[in-house]
């Protein structure tokens, strides 16, 4: 009598080929989209409202972040669905009993999520044979998935040390946070929000040069795909 398992000796490699293949075709025809899509309305939409009518907006977006950052390495998207629901879960139970000592820990499962799904789109980029709509939105969903990186950074700095930074609005919002991040991020530098320790100065140091790289990297990448594809096709 033939056992299922004789019959189909490796069953296990091929469910995990099925699983990849599903994660794939998510990750080609809908996360890129929805990750571009969500991350604008975080970064460039939400802060236009009041911060404690649509805190809850801005985790339920935060969360399905998490997951879309998850679908970006589908080879070990079952370790990072793993952080990605460890971070929500720590963040919203520090948030609802104030412990910092629990806000500090999802701050740093947000950080390896965030770094995570910058190296998963760069990779995506790289990967790509040519630069069509989603290899653009996917190096602007890095760049600004770079930004959220920082702006935790900027967040505990602020908490731990209050002065760190000088706002003209007094205590700073997460709004507050993310534009400082964002405008340093591009080296604009208005002015309006200032580093005001050594650490402070260093920090906006670290994100100005981060940016400025991503975009050294990411341009060199899509100017040679570009390249490349153009002298393919006046090869034919």
């Amino acid at each position: 009598m033939v056992t299922l398992e004789a019959a189909n000796p490796f069953p296990m490699q091929k469910r995990q080929g099925k699983d990849l293949k599903t994660l794939r075709w998510l990750q080609e025809h809908i996360n890129t989209y929805v990750l571009f899509v969500l991350l604008s309305l975080i970064i460039f939409i939400i802060p236009i409202f009041d911060p404690h009518a649509s805190g809850w907006l801005r985790q339920v977006i935060l969360v399905a972040i998490y997951l879309l950052v998850v679908l970006n390495i589908p080879r070990y998207w079952r370790f990072a669905l793993g952080i990605a629901l460890i971070a929500f879960a720590v963040k919203w139970t520090g948030g609802l009993w104030d412990w910092p000592a629990l806000s500090a820990l999802a701050d740093l499962f947000s950080l390896l999520l965030f770094a995570y799904g910058v190296w998963g789109l760069i990779r995506n980029i790289v990967l790509e044979e040519q630069v069509k709509l989603e290899v653009i939105l996917a190096a602007i969903s890095g760049y600004l998935l770079l930004g959220l990186f920082f702006a935790v950074i900027v967040g505990v700095c602020v908490r731990n040390d209050p002065g760190a930074f000088e706002f003209q609005e007094g205590t700073p919002s997460q709004a507050d946070i993310s534009y400082f991040t964002i405008v340093t991020l591009s080296t604009l530098g208005y002015g309006d929000i200032t580093p005001q320790t050594p650490v402070a100065r260093s920090l906006a140091m670290f994100i100005a040069v981060g940016g400025q790289m991503y975009m050294a990297v990411v341009i060199a990448l899509l100017v040679g795909k570009a390249g490349r594809s153009e002298w393919e096709v006046d090869g034919e």
